[in-house]
């Protein structure tokens, strides 16, 4: 028990403490206001930087919608296709006479057209989307993901495609041929950028889903870049496919592309709108067509065997320059503040090795249904039920 003598100086003490603190609170109160402050106002030019309209752009050529907000509904038909072929050198086993033997192996994974429904959301530059496959029902439902960027002059697209099919396997010792008893799975990881130079007069990103609308015809040359990621995996259970392949099970893959091509859109109807602040009145059919050759600087494959009672072996191999290729085809029709998107891509990437190529493929084809302003046009609805 404190005796009164005591308590004074203890009081004295905490307030002289509460006292010296006091600044030091009110100081870190004032830098977290700040950082606040900071935060929010660094997320309002970004904001504004994905959907205020650039003083440079040649509005002649191209209108910005006013609109940022975007929601839709997608369907997707993918095909992709992975071939590889791989010298094998066989020698006789120690002690033993056998003669040494080279034959040639040869994969195939492609599936029928894997069907996806998804949705779509946009503000501004941003964009996702996610869908999933409808149909025949597999142990690994094979999805799709994709995540964009785009401005003025430039684009970044981060695809994810997971696929689940029989793997085919021709050529080898004795000529054996197999299909295996369980879906192999294939999945491709890709990150694509672009620069367009005519970016002024030029929106590649008006026909894909873009917050901008071409209103005359104009192409543009263009610099790419590719990372892929491929990953072609047998099931682990396939015992019998496994032992025609000679323990052969997975096949992963890292390559870096850079190139460059021309982009044009063809403007084949185009009605400015009567209101341009709701974009009422718009009208807008737009053909886009782009080449991009490109050529493999960076190339890599690691192999993998399965060994009886050992993890599988990786086996890393080396790639030479090679030349890869994408072609692009997307068809827009845009009315008020809705549009319909068809978009048609097709990707060829290889791989050159001392013993092994690879070439990797896939096709898509996709239409969305987009309507803009979305959730400005939700909130508007729940005001006036609740005003009234």
């Amino acid at each position: 028990m404190l005796s009164l003598r005591v308590m004074p100086k203890k009081f004295i003490s905490l307030v002289g403490l509460l006292l010296c603190t006091a600044p030091l609170l009110r100081a870190q109160a004032v830098m977290d206001d700040g950082l606040s402050s900071w935060v929010v106002r660094t997320a309002k030019k970004v904001f504004h930087l994905l959907t205020d309209p650039n003083p440079k752009l040649d509005t002649t050529c191209i209108y910005q919608m006013p609109l940022p907000w975007t929601a839709g509904l997608e369907t997707a038909h993918i095909t992709s296709t992975a071939d590889l072929h791989t010298d094998v050198t066989e020698s006789p086993l120690p002690g033993t006479t056998g003669a040494t033997s080279e034959y040639g192996m040869d994969f195939n994974l492609q599936n029928h057209f894997c069907h996806k429904v998804g949705a779509s959301f946009g503000y501004g530059g941003l964009s996702a989307g996610y869908g999933i496959e409808v149909g025949a029902r597999r142990e690994e439902r094979n999805t799709y993901f994709s995540l964009g960027l785009s401005g003025d002059a430039y684009g970044i697209q981060v695809q994810n495609y997971v696929i689940s099919d029989y793997i085919e396997k021709t050529g080898g010792p004795y000529g054996r041929s197999a299909v295996s008893g369980y879906p192999g799975c294939l999945r491709d990881f890709a990150v694509d950028a672009y620069y367009v130079f005519n970016n002024r007069r030029f929106a590649y990103s008006a026909v894909y889903k873009g917050q901008k609308i071409q209103r005359r015809s104009v192409g543009s040359w263009m610099l790419s870049g590719r990372y892929l990621q491929g990953d072609l995996q047998v099931d682990d259970r396939d015992a019998e496919f496994l032992e025609i392949t000679d323990g052969l099970s997975r096949y992963k893959t890292d390559q870096v592309s850079l190139g460059g091509g021309y982009s044009l859109n063809w403007v084949l109807l185009h009605r400015d709108p009567v209101e341009w602040a709701t974009a009422r009145g718009l009208r807008n059919l737009t053909l886009n067509l782009t080449a991009l050759p490109m050529m493999s600087l960076y190339t890599d494959v690691d192999s993998y065997h399965n060994l009886a009672g050992r993890d599988p072996a990786r086996t890393r191999n080396e790639g030479k320059l090679s030349i890869a290729f994408q072609a692009h085809a997307a068809l827009g029709f845009c009315w008020d503040r809705y549009s319909v998107n068809v978009q048609a891509h097709y990707n060829r990437f290889g791989f050159y090795g001392a013993s092994q190529n690879l070439w990797d493929r896939d096709r898509s084809l996709q239409y969305d249904i987009n309507t803009r302003a979305f959730f400005q046009d939700l909130t508007a609805k729940v005001q006036f039920y609740v005003r009234f």
